[in-house]
């Protein structure tokens, strides 16, 4: 949020309009649809580590956090288990196969300007695209990919979901998140 502080502004605003004085202690993303976009925003991102003075820091500014930047950018790997043929290609039994997942959350097509933090994107459409295709805003869509897709999509994404709004609630409506001038 420091690397966008008027998408930090605001979202603090809609938290403070929902919240007013009081913590945030549940949080649904009806309430806080901006919130939630930043969310799925940032669910384009991945997160780097850097080796400075002997120790490795995480850091996020804005080239870096899940469709952004996700933190598996080629998902986890899965094999095939009997011979396929995908759009012509023949995949032969034990096949390692890979989700691209930056490639899909980088696609121009879908996410015009991909490279620039954007949250509205997803308050003008649910799936952040920008396609007048009505396929592309079918419900079988998602509006990430950073976890999985298919049978095997991560579990606990709803879990997931649900966690980091109400960490980003908490965060933003005690605190203003800033660079240190290390970093400047």
């Amino acid at each position: 949020m420091a690397a966008h502080p008027e998408a930090q502004r605001t979202a603090q605003d809609e938290i403070d309009r929902v919240f007013g004085d009081t913590l945030p202690k549940d949080v649904d993303g009806t309430q806080l649809p901006y919130l939630r976009a930043v969310f799925w925003e940032a669910s384009r991102f991945e997160i780097r580590f850097e080796h400075r003075r002997e120790k490795y820091m995480a850091f996020t500014n804005a080239h870096q956090v899940l469709r952004w930047r996700p933190s598996f950018p080629t998902s986890i790997p899965h094999a095939t288990s009997k011979d396929d043929t995908y759009n012509g290609h023949f995949i032969p039994a034990g096949t390692t196969v890979l989700m691209n997942t930056w490639a899909i959350h980088h696609n121009e097509e879908d996410y015009p300007n991909a490279d620039q933090f954007d949250p509205t994107r997803f308050l003008e459409n649910e799936f952040g695209t920008a396609s007048s295709d009505p396929s592309a805003n079918d419900a079988s869509r998602r509006r990430t990919y950073a976890f999985g897709a298919g049978r095997r999509v991560c579990a606990g994404q709803d879990m997931a979901e649900k966690t980091m709004l109400l960490s980003m609630a908490k965060l933003l409506w005690a605190f203003d998140m800033r660079y240190g001038s290390q970093y400047l």
